[in-house]
């Protein structure tokens, strides 16, 4: 009989009848759940889980130069520290803490293996065997940048708050003296530079001062070829030149005069004036080209300028004697 067809005319007495009646189909299935329940919460030992978060600061060295630096101990990302939390050494140093080698199943464990493998210690079986339980039982997830989240579950409560208490601290200690021991290397590594570049300054001040003595000692008889000191030594030369035409021009005017005085002179007077005139103009000529080859304002362009007005009151004044003898 369907009691969900339509056409039967059940009211609610009757699906009561019907529960009534096979009561046990319903009550022997909920029982054997409630029975395993409470079995297993009696039982089976309880699993507890202790979780914490660390915030890791990033390097204090710039990336790029820590990997240039010898000795730099780079750890950088999540996959690096994820691998360092649970290395070995990290594990070991945990099991050894938190004594989680003295477990009793664990050491029977350990002695039912140890005739499998006669070449290792009971020691190593045992720390073979927690690694491998504990990297089962201990995550380590990424939280948010620059935090890692550990978690570790345990039987005990206790137990798994002291892992992952253990692991932290570890972390810490072991990252602050990588942290100094890469600072010291970074200082290690400038003091040599330091030392480095004072040598080559000691050695770079030793070659200047040779030089300086080398240059010193050769001055006095040899100048430098610079700029300047060429143009020292071509002033000096058109001063010496102008000393020597200025002796000559003193020399040919004393001439001049003896032989316009000297009575048995053949020279007309007129014609003797006729040489000074073109003599003095020569010369005011040369003057005039030797002004070209001094800055203005010099010392020597005024010494050419005083010369030419000196020509020019020599030629005024044989003028002057010139027209006084002739017309007296």
């Amino acid at each position: 009989m369907n009691i969900f067809d339509s056409r039967n005319n059940f009211e609610w007495r009757d699906y009561l009848k019907i529960f009534f009646r096979r009561k046990w189909f319903f009550l022997v299935p909920f029982l054997l759940v409630m029975a395993l329940g409470v079995s297993s919460i009696l039982f089976k030992e309880g699993t507890y889980e202790s979780y914490s978060i660390i915030q890791i600061h990033s390097s204090r060295l710039p990336s790029q130069l820590s990997k240039l630096l010898p000795g730099v101990l780079g750890v950088d990302g999540y996959r690096d520290w994820k691998k360092q939390i649970l290395s070995s050494d990290y594990l070991t140093h945990t099991i050894k803490t938190v004594g989680l080698d003295k477990n009793e199943a664990v050491i029977s464990e350990a002695l039912a293996m140890q005739e499998n493998l006669p070449d290792k210690t009971l020691d190593e079986i045992v720390n073979f065997l927690l690694i491998k339980k504990l990297r089962e039982k201990i995550s380590v997830k990424q939280y948010q940048e620059n935090m890692v989240e550990i978690r570790a579950q345990a039987n005990n409560s206790e137990v798994a708050h002291l892992i992952v208490k253990t692991l932290i601290e570890y972390f810490r200690e072991d990252f602050l003296e990588k942290e100094v021991s890469n600072i010291q290397s970074a200082l290690k590594f400038s003091v040599e530079q330091i030392e480095e570049f004072q040598q080559k300054l000691k050695e770079s001040e030793s070659r200047y001062n040779s030089y300086r003595r080398n240059v010193l000692g050769n001055q006095a008889s040899e100048e430098l070829l610079t700029p300047e000191s060429t143009q020292r030594i071509r002033d000096a030369i058109v001063t010496s030149e102008l000393t020597m035409r200025e002796k000559r021009d003193d020399l040919m005017r004393l001439n001049d005069l003896l032989r316009s005085y000297n009575l048995g002179n053949s020279i007309p007077v007129s014609l003797s004036i006729n040489t000074q005139i073109v003599g003095i103009n020569q010369k005011i000529n040369e003057e005039a080209q030797l002004l070209k080859r001094f800055a203005p304002g010099s010392a020597e362009l005024m010494r050419v300028s005083r010369s030419i007005n000196m020509d020019r009151e020599n030629l005024r004044s044989e003028f002057e004697k010139y027209y006084t003898r002739q017309y007296a």
